[in-house]
């Protein structure tokens, strides 16, 4: 029984196999991500090489899809955001390492850069920097 316990527990160690992303087999393509050739609806996770999560993902029909959320190596959320259809839409905030808030960016529902995006200071937290989408597009 022990031996079965150390085979495994190797495996998991040198082939990472403990650790497979949910998204495995998942390939980008064309503009769609496919699983098994066939546009692929369903969550992903993939994980740092610490074993902590990475990057939790929706598809639908191929297209990016509902809430995104990609993480530090320390675990900390490091950018959080909504997709429509392969489009990103709404607020997508970034943060700094240490937690806080660094940018929000927002999005319209057809995906252009739209309204305020906003830079914090990432040590006390404060805003630092208003920009109009228009100004840094146009």
């Amino acid at each position: 029984m022990k031996s079965i316990f150390y085979i495994l527990l190797l495996s998991c160690i040198f082939l990472n196999s403990c650790n497979t992303p949910s998204c495995a087999g998942v390939v980008f393509k064309n503009g769609v991500s496919l699983k098994d050739g066939k546009p692929y609806s369903g969550t992903c996770e993939t994980y740092h090489p610490n074993r902590e999560l990475k990057s939790i993902q929706t598809y639908s029909e191929g297209l990016d899809d509902g809430e995104w959320v990609f993480y530090f190596p320390n675990g900390k959320i490091q950018t959080k955001g909504q997709f429509n259809k392969g489009v990103r839409i709404g607020k997508w905030k970034y943060y700094a390492k240490n937690g806080k808030i660094w940018k929000v960016n927002t999005y319209n529902e057809v995906g252009e850069p739209f309204g305020e995006w906003e830079t914090y200071d990432t040590i006390n937290g404060n805003l630092s920097e208003v920009k109009n989408a228009k100004e840094i597009f146009n």
